[in-house]
């Protein structure tokens, strides 16, 4: 009996996400330390200028794209970087904050709603009402939340 050999191909974009989760997973873990001793804005400069020299090898490609989508993404992930340090440094604990802060993409879904002319079908909102109803849940059980 002749044995089937067995392909199994990943996509690379699921290689590439799993990798993202696992390091914003890290990242998320060190922020309540990063801030506990500095201050929240110290902490987005120093990471944006560390994030910079590490990624400048790579700048002469993002500039030949259009020039205000790239400081739209600049500034709204500078700004967001910055609230998001603050509410960290102020909850003194990282959990629920990076939890409620991984609900952005509620934000990103509405906004495409609203503008981009998408349509809302029953899996994203039974997706958008489960994020929403597990961040209240997790913030509520949490100690920081009180």
């Amino acid at each position: 009996m002749k044995q089937r050999k067995v392909d199994i191909r990943v996509p690379s974009w699921l290689i590439w996400i799993l990798a993202a989760i696992i390091l914003w997973g890290l990242w998320g873990a060190f922020t309540a330390q990063a801030t506990k001793h500095h201050d929240a804005l110290g902490v987005v400069a120093g990471a944006v200028i560390i994030e910079g020299l590490v990624m400048l090898p790579f700048a002469s490609k993002a500039w030949t794209a259009r020039s205000w989508p790239l400081l739209a993404v600049s500034l709204f992930g500078l700004a967001a970087y910055a609230c998001f340090f603050q509410a960290v440094k102020a909850a003194g604990s990282s959990s629920v904050v990076v939890a409620m802060g991984a609900t952005y993409p509620i934000v990103t879904y509405v906004i495409a709603l609203l503008f981009l002319h998408e349509t809302l079908n029953w899996k994203a909102a039974l997706g958008i009402a489960l994020a929403v109803s597990g961040t209240f849940l997790l913030s509520s059980a949490s100690s920081i939340a009180h």
